[in-house]
């Protein structure tokens, strides 16, 4: 009896995990060589079957890198540029590996690699976020909303950071809601924009005019601890 229960509930833990062969989504940050989408719970086992992995009201986050041998296709079967793969297309994905299911439904943002990559919907390219830089009087940023960093008056100090905000791309589809930083740009003409750092520090919201766009999160870090080091030698 003792065995019968052990090899029972080892079919019940094997049945709760499928080994996913193919992903099917949006695209929301196109970077080289990899595509960062928002929902990654879409996907096919081996049953063929496509299904959503239940997370709640949660997403599953991933990276799906382009390495060498990768096929990109159209759904006629012809081949296509990287280039053709846009920031809102959906597509599917042919995993170089199967994966569990369950590296899908973790808080954890994960890497694959593609084996193929079918584009099933371009969407076309939305407008980047502007920003000039000679236009800007100053800007505040703050750690979450309330604790100042800096304020940046000195010219260099904001063509730094608008540097890194100019020509961001749209970010498409959902990002973790959580909350890094607020940057509060003064314009000479007495605008005021606020933007909310948020996706793991990947995208930036604009909260006054609305939509999302990519951040570089390495540059962005490293020129708020650039500006910590000043203040740090300065005290």
């Amino acid at each position: 009896m003792r065995i019968f229960i052990i090899f029972l509930v080892l079919v019940i833990l094997a049945g709760c995990s499928t080994t996913v062969e193919e992903i099917y989504g949006e695209i929301a940050i196109v970077e080289n060589n990899r595509f960062f989408m928002s929902d990654c719970s879409i996907a096919k086992d081996k049953s063929n079957a496509i299904g959503e992995n239940s997370r709640g009201k949660s997403h599953s986050y991933c990276y799906i890198k382009m390495v060498s041998g990768t096929k990109r296709y159209d759904l006629n079967g012809n081949e296509i540029a990287y280039e053709e793969f846009t920031p809102g297309s959906t597509i599917k994905v042919t995993l170089a590996k199967p994966v569990d299911s369950k590296r899908l439904n973790n808080k954890q943002t994960n890497e694959f690699n593609a084996k193929e990559i079918i584009l099933v919907n371009q969407a076309p390219l939305p407008a980047p976020y502007l920003l000039e830089k000679n236009h800007v009087a100053k800007i505040s940023l703050y750690k979450g909303e309330e604790e100042m960093i800096a304020e940046l008056t000195e010219q260099k100090l904001i063509d730094g950071l608008v540097s890194i905000l100019d020509g961001a791309a749209a970010f498409i589809g959902n990002s973790p809601s959580d909350f890094w930083n607020t940057i509060i740009i003064s314009m000479k003409t007495g605008e005021v924009r606020k933007l909310e750092v948020t996706g793991h520090g990947y995208v930036f919201v604009d909260a006054v005019e609305g939509g999302a766009f990519s951040l570089d999160k390495e540059r962005f870090i490293a020129f708020i601890d650039s500006i910590k080091k000043q203040q740090s030698e300065g005290n």
